[in-house]
């Protein structure tokens, strides 16, 4: 399966302005930590997580979302998103390489 990380470097930062903070949609948010000890609650035994690298603009996205909140215009957001793009995909590689990605994807057997 795969989740939404609740454990991301870039929820911890953006917090509420997080882009992928989808309520309704996402009801439960797991840290790999808590959804390791709900599959073996639930009899799961072997558990094996990996944070594939997606989600990448999803800094750019937040950081677009805080603007709009501060009150910048269209075209400020537009230029400051472009320009953001290059640092999003660094930072969403390398904050899935340090497992605090944005993504938790993990398989479970029992």
């Amino acid at each position: 399966g795969e989740i939404p990380n609740f454990n991301s470097a870039i929820l911890r930062i953006f917090k509420s302005n997080y882009h992928w903070l989808m309520i309704p949609d996402h009801v439960i948010y797991f840290t790999p930590t808590a959804l390791r000890i709900a599959l073996e609650k639930s009899g799961f035994k072997k558990c094996i997580f990996n944070y594939p690298e997606r989600a990448l603009l999803n800094f750019s996205l937040s950081l677009n979302k805080v603007l709009k909140v501060s009150g910048s215009n269209r075209l400020e957001r537009f230029v400051i998103f472009i320009i953001s793009i290059p640092v999003s995909i660094l930072i969403g590689i390398l904050f899935s390489k340090m497992s605090k990605g944005e993504v938790v994807r993990f398989i479970a057997t029992k």
